[in-house]
C-alpha cells in the first residue's frame, strides 16, 4: 500500500506537470483536451503497477515513452533549430498573404534563399526570448522580422507597418539586407592591418572578450526556451524521475528463501 500511496501521488503530480506545460503553447484546444485524459489514463495505469523487483521500472519506462510520443504528435510547439549561420526571416504568427508574397515574387524568394526561414508564435518561448525585446515598445503585434545570424534585428515589420505589396516588401528588406552587409567585420580590418598596434587595440579586445561572453550566455538562454519548448522531452524527464524516486522510496521485496 506504501508503494502504491506513492506512486499514485506521484503520478498526479505527472498529470498535473503535463496539463501545465502543454497549456504554454497558446489557447488550450481539442489536442489539449485528448492529451489531458491520455496523460491521466496512463498515468493511473502505471501508478497501479504495485510491484517491488527491478520490471516496475522498466514497465514504467515504456508506458511513459508511449504516451510521451503520443502527446509530442498533439502538442502545438513551437521550435526553432539552434542558432543559425545565416540571416533569419521570421513569419510571426502567419501574416494572411505574406506567405503567398514569397512563393510568388521573384525577389523575395531569392532573398528567402539566402536565409533560414521560420515560423514562429508571438507567445512562444524562443520568439520572447529571441526577439520580443527587440519589439518597439506599445506597437501592434509583429508580423516579419528580419535578423542578422546573432540574432541581432534588423528589420521588424508589425501588423499596422507591414508594407501592402510584395514590391513593397522587398524593398525595404533589400535595403536592411544590404545594409547589414555594408563594410568589412572588425577581425577583418584587424586581419588586413596584420599585428601593428593601434590605439584603444586593448579596449576593443576586452570589448570582443565581453561579446563573445553575452553570445555564450545568449546561446545557453536559448538552449533552456528550446527545452522548455521540448514538450516530449521534459514529459519524458519529468515521469522517468517520478519513476525512479517512487521505486527509490519503496523497500525491495523481500528475497524468497
Amino acid at each position: 500500500m506504501k508503494q502504491l500511496a506513492i506512486k499514485s501521488v506521484l503520478g498526479v503530480v505527472w498529470v498535473a506537470c503535463l496539463v501545465f506545460i502543454d497549456s504554454g503553447h497558446g489557447t488550450p484546444g481539442p489536442f489539449d483536451f485528448v492529451a489531458f485524459i491520455v496523460g491521466s489514463v496512463s498515468a493511473l495505469s502505471f501508478c497501479w503497477v504495485a510491484r517491488n523487483d527491478s520490471r516496475a521500472i522498466g514497465i514504467d519506462l515504456v508506458v511513459i515513452t508511449v504516451v510521451s510520443v503520443i502527446l509530442a504528435s498533439t502538442a502545438d510547439a513551437q521550435t526553432m533549430p539552434p542558432r543559425p549561420a545565416k540571416y533569419q526571416l521570421v513569419l510571426v504568427d502567419e501574416p494572411p498573404g505574406v506567405a503567398d508574397w514569397f512563393r510568388d515574387h521573384d525577389g523575395l524568394l531569392a532573398l528567402a534563399k539566402r536565409c533560414d526561414c521560420s515560423r514562429l508564435q508571438s507567445r512562444s518561448d524562443l520568439f520572447r526570448y529571441r526577439y520580443a525585446k527587440s519589439m518597439p515598445s506599445g506597437s501592434s503585434p509583429p508580423a516579419i522580422v528580419f535578423a542578422r545570424p546573432d540574432s541581432g534585428v534588423l528589420y521588424v515589420a508589425t501588423r499596422d507597418t507591414l508594407p501592402t505589396s510584395a514590391d513593397a516588401l522587398y524593398a525595404e528588406l533589400q535595403a536592411s539586407y544590404r545594409l547589414a552587409g555594408e563594410g568589412p567585420h572588425a577581425s577583418e580590418i584587424s586581419a588586413q592591418r596584420g599585428d601593428r598596434w593601434r590605439p584603444g587595440d586593448r579596449l576593443r579586445d576586452t570589448r570582443d572578450k565581453l561579446d563573445t561572453a553575452g553570445v555564450a550566455i545568449d546561446q545557453l538562454g536559448e538552449i533552456v526556451a528550446q527545452l522548455r519548448e521540448s514538450t516530449w522531452l521534459l514529459n519524458a524527464i519529468a515521469a522517468g524521475l517520478a519513476v525512479l524516486i517512487a521505486n527509490a522510496l519503496t523497500s525491495p521485496r523481500a528475497s524468497r528463501s
